[in-house]
This record gives C-alpha cells, sequence and structure tokens, in this order.
C-alpha cells in the first residue's frame, strides 16, 4: 500500500516483493541490496563481483561507451617494468645503508671498549710506552 493514498507511484514496502530487480536478469533485488557504485544499477548476488566492488556488466559498459584506459603499449610497459625495477634497487639500497650502519654502529662500539681497556691498563701502569 503506498504511503501517500493519492500517489499511485509510491513503492510499497509492504509486502514480501521487492521494489528492485537485476539489470541483467531481472530478478528481484532484496531491499537490503545496494546499488553499483560505478553504475548505480540494482543487480543480484550472481552479477556482482565482491572483489571488484561493482557489478558485472560494469566492464562490458564501459567497453560499449569506450572508457578504457589507455591501450597497454610498449612504451608503457616498459616504463612500467622499469618503475618496478627501480623500486626494488630503492629498496635494496635501503637494506644495504641499514646494514652498513649497523656494522658502523657495532664497529664504533666494540671500538670504544678497546680504547676504554687500552686506557684502564695505561692507568693500571700495566703498560708503558
Amino acid at each position: 500500500m503506498p504511503d501517500n493514498p493519492t500517489d499511485e507511484s509510491a513503492p510499497s514496502h509492504e509486502g514480501t516483493w521487492p521494489e528492485h530487480r537485476c539489470i541483467d536478469c531481472d530478478l528481484p533485488v532484496p531491499y537490503s541490496t545496494e546499488p553499483c557504485p560505478k553504475c548505480a544499477q540494482y543487480v543480484c548476488d550472481k552479477h556482482f563481483d565482491p572483489t571488484e566492488g561493482m557489478c558485472l556488466a560494469c566492464p562490458k559498459r564501459a567497453r560499449e561507451q569506450e572508457d578504457l584506459k589507455q591501450p597497454v603499449t610498449y612504451e608503457l610497459l616498459a616504463r612500467k617494468i622499469a618503475e618496478s625495477e627501480n623500486r626494488v634497487r630503492y629498496d635494496q639500497m635501503m637494506k644495504r645503508r641499514a646494514f652498513e650502519e649497523r656494522v658502523q654502529l657495532q664497529y664504533r662500539k666494540e671500538l670504544d671498549q678497546i680504547r676504554t681497556q687500552i686506557a684502564d691498563l695505561f692507568v693500571n701502569q700495566e703498560v708503558t710506552l
């Protein structure tokens, strides 16, 4: 029954029949179903891809409307590979730098210990020049 008796087009939420239908298979869609965020169409669980977060028809519609991203070219592929290699080199450089800093810190600590031991020997006059 419509909320407003004069408005016949108002949806009725009293029945068990949902107000939306799947855009692809025309099956009823429950009230709790949210529309596809990309195309704002209601689809059933069968036609919704949760990993992509959009309905399965969106990529097809994008192809139909030619809203695809730029085609994969050799230059684009080469640039992506170079970026990946640069990231790997940068990560390796940072790891190497961190390792070298740890080694230098350990070296300084051991050198300080040796100098302290030598100074103690001089103070105790066990060693003379």
